[in-house]
């Protein structure tokens, strides 16, 4: 399965181990084969997402598929692939999930950086995973919205939340953040 934004230039570099296959979805217009030895790029720009293009075709099971058009073995009929295009903040919202649960998969506590104290759909899907989240509060955040963010995700069951007070911008060239009490 392959996941990729809509509208945004696409480079897939092509390899193969033992024969010549094919990469090819022919709704992208694209076909290109890939060579024992050689990695060949390929350049594509997908701009009709999944879900307009099953309201297109009317079909509500409509996917992409990654065409194999060389005889390359007995197999050669199960050597499928998928891809789904989403929107940019569609793609977006599933790259900050995906590697969520891989940091969760490694790490003993995520930290969630300042930008991301408003990434709902993130603060709701570490909410899911039950690891300890470190959450930082942004320069510019509330306490209201700071202690809302950690709401976000103590909805979904986790209740493992530290919460990271970086402080206010001084005068003093010493330290770059002090403590607003």
């Amino acid at each position: 399965q392959l996941y990729l934004p809509a509208n945004k230039p696409i480079i897939v570099k092509l390899r193969s181990k033992d024969v010549i296959h094919s990469f090819g979805v022919p709704e992208f217009r694209v076909k290109q084969d890939a060579v024992p030895g050689l990695t060949i790029p390929i350049w594509f720009v997908p701009d009709v997402t999944t879900a307009e293009m099953r309201t297109r075709t009317g079909n509500p099971e409509f996917q992409y598929e990654i065409a194999c058009a060389q005889l390359c073995g007995l197999g050669h009929y199960r050597m499928r692939g998928y891809v789904t295009i989403h929107r940019p903040e569609g793609f977006q919202k599933w790259m900050d999930e995906r590697q969520a649960d891989l940091v969760a998969k490694y790490a003993d506590c995520i930290q969630l950086g300042a930008r991301n104290m408003s990434n709902f759909s993130l603060l709701k899907h570490l909410g899911q995973l039950g690891v300890p989240v470190l959450l930082k509060r942004g320069m510019s955040a509330t306490i209201t919205e700071w202690l809302l963010a950690a709401e976000y995700i103590m909805s979904e069951g986790n209740r493992r939340i530290i919460m990271c007070e970086r402080g206010i911008r001084s005068y003093d060239s010493a330290t770059r953040n002090v403590l607003d009490l």
